[in-house]
């Protein structure tokens, strides 16, 4: 042990150092991204939540990535019939018991929002229950269930139309068409429709902190979760106006006919623009049974499914404009024909912004990854480093101070199986195949390379600490160089995360 003014020096040295882990801990992005990494090296859970690393496969992931565990989604989904908080967690997804009862949703700030998503489950791809391979379609009691909610939020909301595209999904669903036309019939009448999407981001990101996930996955799950999905109902209720100007055109019913597009070119224009972060698609998608019926009664042939789709997209369109023109009233062809290029143009800049700003933050979010990629094996380095000092400085000593020789091993032979296991788990943790690979490539065996690896670096590790006694000093300098290393390391990913945050926020909303 060095002496006099050395001693001090050495002691500042490791002062300073316990006073900047300090600091990194009670910086909260700090802590809690260390926290996660310790999670995912030892694999301890978090009570509700759990932390994971690299999966194998070509899947881009954020490591680490916390989410609530599988025990606490399945608490979650036991609530969600009871409480609005827990059933807007599960995603608005069908639950046992349905959703909370109505007099629980009065005064919810996320009411339309949630509307809209009990609305869009039931055209998803993803219900729990599968008959034959396909989603089971919803029950009588699960559309009734649903409607009250909407039907909530339509009293609550009563000039957002986007409420009554819901109703109008929903009463498809159950078979009650003239009902549903109605309900399109009052949402072309309201002035605003929005989907509380922002809204939704801000309030479920705060209700995922309370229940235990870091500030930063709190707000890319609820980036993910919070993000409405319009598109899921639009294209429902579009499949379902197809179907029956499909059925109208076939039996010569030109009211129907005319009324029905009428209506479609309502729809159309009447997709609100108020800063979200989402946009409504445009009912023209899903002509797929219209078009060819009208090109039946005009005796033309549309393109078959080889040629490319600006072809066939092109001659719909032809088709639906001669049969406009042709069979109905001149008064309404420039209705229905109308373009909404002066709408488009309103939202398009708004829109374009915002998916910049999310883009950028997936960038600084991936770039935090590969940063807390790096940290997870040197934090197992550290810790074992941690331990091997410990364990040395118990040692008894010859004169000279240094640990003898015939006890150093007791410590570094344990030391060594330790530092395997945990960096192994470290290296294991972030180093996985991933991405498409030719049948020509080399195979890749993940456990023994990182096993290998892990072998190797303790190894090192400890013969270097086995020579201490000819270089004196040595082993802590090289230990204070990585941890200082691993602090910079972590602030800068933390930095990132914080960057990643705010991009991801709506519009003139702060961290």
């Amino acid at each position: 042990m060095p002496g006099g003014p050395k001693r001090w020096r050495f002691r500042w040295f490791w002062g300073c150092i316990g006073l900047l882990l300090l600091a990194s801990i009670c910086w909260r992005e700090s802590r809690e991204l260390q926290v996660s990494l310790f999670q995912v090296l030892f694999h301890v859970s978090g009570g509700r939540t759990v932390a994971r690393g690299q999966p194998p496969g070509c899947v881009v992931v954020i490591v680490p990535e916390v989410q609530f565990s599988d025990g606490y989604r399945e608490e979650l989904r036991a609530a969600a019939g009871r409480w609005p908080d827990d059933f807007v967690l599960t995603g608005c997804r069908p639950c046992p018991d349905g959703p909370p009862p109505a007099e629980t949703w009065r005064g919810y700030p996320l009411l339309s929002w949630a509307a809209m998503e009990t609305a869009a489950q039931f055209t998803k791809p993803d219900y729990d229950t599968v008959v034959d391979g396909q989603p089971a379609p919803p029950s009588r009691a699960q559309i009734e269930q649903a409607l009250t909610i909407v039907r909530l939020a339509q009293t609550a909301a009563p000039d957002n139309g986007a409420l009554w595209l819901a109703e109008a999904r929903l009463l498809f669903e159950a078979g009650q068409d003239e009902a549903a036309l109605d309900a399109l019939h009052l949402a072309t009448e309201k002035s605003n429709w929005t989907l509380q999407s922002s809204a939704a981001l801000m309030y479920l990101r705060e209700l995922m902190a309370s229940r235990g996930l870091p500030r930063f996955d709190a707000t890319l799950q609820a980036y993910g979760l919070g993000r409405s999905q319009p598109y899921y109902i639009v294209t429902t209720v579009a499949h379902h106006l197809d179907r029956l100007i499909a059925q109208a055109v076939a039996g010569a019913d030109e009211q129907a006919v005319a009324r029905l597009l009428t209506l479609w070119a309502r729809l159309r224009c009447a997709r609100a623009a108020p800063v979200d972060r989402f946009c409504f698609p445009g009912f023209d998608e899903r002509f797929d049974q219209a078009i060819p019926a009208m090109a039946r009664k005009l005796g033309r042939d549309l393109p078959g499914d080889d040629q490319p789709y600006e072809v066939r997209k092109q001659a719909g369109e032809q088709v639906r404009s001669a049969y406009v023109r042709r069979h109905l009233s001149a008064e309404r062809v420039e209705q229905l024909l109308a373009r909404e290029g002066q709408h488009w143009a309103e939202l398009v800049p708004v829109w374009k912004k915002i998916s910049q700003r999310e883009n950028e933050a997936i960038n600084l979010a991936m770039l935090s990854s590969l940063l807390s990629k790096l940290c997870l094996p040197l934090m197992g380095l550290l810790l074992i480093g941690v331990v091997i000092e410990a364990g040395v400085w118990l040692l008894p000593r010859d004169e000279a101070g240094v640990p003898r020789r015939e006890w150093l091993w007791l410590v570094l032979a344990p030391a060594l199986c330790a530092a395997v296991v945990v960096l192994f788990s470290g290296f294991h943790a972030v180093n996985q195949p991933v991405g498409l690979r030719s049948s020509l490539a080399p195979p890749v065996y993940p456990l023994r390379d990182n096993l290998m690896t892990a072998v190797g670096l303790a190894g090192l590790v400890v013969l270097l600490r086995s020579m201490s006694r000819r270089w004196p000093g040595v082993a802590q300098a090289g230990w204070a160089v990585l941890f200082i290393g691993y602090l910079a390391l972590i602030a800068e990913a933390a930095s990132l995360r914080i960057q990643a945050t705010d991009m991801i926020l709506p519009l003139g909303a702060g961290s």
